[in-house]
Parts: C-alpha cells; structure tokens; sequence
C-alpha cells in the first residue's frame, strides 16, 4: 500500500490520493492501493470545497472521502509512504522507526527544485490562486514519482527505465 499524509486529510492527501490513484491505473502498477491519511485529522471530515472544485476541474472525484488520523495499523501495511512537508516525515520516523527506509517527501520528486525546501505548504484558508498552485505541484510530483521512483518499481516487480 501507498500512503500519502498531509496534516489534516482534508486537501492535500486526499488530492493526491485521488490522483495517484488515476495514474497508477494507468500504468504497469494498476494493482497498488492509495490511501491517505493526516497527522492531525479528524475521523469523518470531507474535504474543503476549493479541493472538490480542483479535483473536479481534473475528473477526480474526492467529494466522499472522508478524513482519518494516521494510525499505527496504516503505518504497518503501508510499503511507500508520501509525505507533504520535512515535519510530518520526521514525525513519522520518531514514531515509527520502520518507517524511516520507506517514507519520502513528495516535493523531492519536483524537477522545479526549491531551494532547500521540498515542503508542500498547506494551503488550508488560502485563496484559489494559492490552492491552485499547491494542486499543480501535487500533480507534477506525483507524476513524476510514477516515472522513476525505484522503491515503486521494485515493490511492483517491474524495471525502471533511466
């Protein structure tokens, strides 16, 4: 299983989640599982209506998820986790020592390098134009996360091509 974590499961995961979701059934790795999950989330919350709106404007569907705090059991059955900023892979590793060899920041996989931050800011309470950028650099990482993340390749038995 893919796990992918934000902080509150209410924008960013579950945009991503949806789409990687869409290209991993495109590809030679239609047989993985996404979920999501937030550091902070609450069991039940829908995701914020700018997400919907975002999703929908790609034909992704996100309006029936609902939130869930990462728990110890999705940590376990999780192979590949996708994290948002340095704090929540950090997090993750103190808790979860096993993770540490599994657990990446999604914003590493941009070929827009930031300078010493690959965090993907939350972009809870922003405006449309803010929220739109932050979905597009979900979307370019994930892309490019399907192209040439070995861990993935690996864990799917195919060869990754350089």
């Amino acid at each position: 299983m893919i796990l992918v974590i934000c902080t509150g499961n209410v924008f960013r995961s579950p945009l991503a989640e949806a789409y990687l979701r869409q290209l991993l059934k495109k590809s030679q790795f239609d047989s993985a599982e996404v979920l999501s999950a937030g550091l902070y989330a609450q069991h039940g919350i829908k995701p914020v209506d700018i997400a919907i709106k975002l999703a929908q404007a790609d034909n992704l569907d996100i309006s029936e998820h609902d939130s869930q705090p990462l728990s110890p059991e999705l940590l376990s059955k999780s192979k590949i986790i996708l994290v948002m900023e340095k704090f929540h892979k950090s997090f993750i590793e103190n808790i979860y020592p096993d993770a540490a060899g599994i657990t990446y920041l999604l914003g590493s996989y941009s070929k827009v390098k930031k300078k010493n931050n690959p965090d993907i800011i939350d972009p809870y309470g922003a405006d449309f134009a803010t929220c739109k950028q932050v979905w597009e650099q979900i979307k370019e990482c994930l892309e490019n996360f399907v192209d040439t993340s070995l861990d993935l390749h690996m864990l799917y038995g195919t060869e990754l091509e350089l």
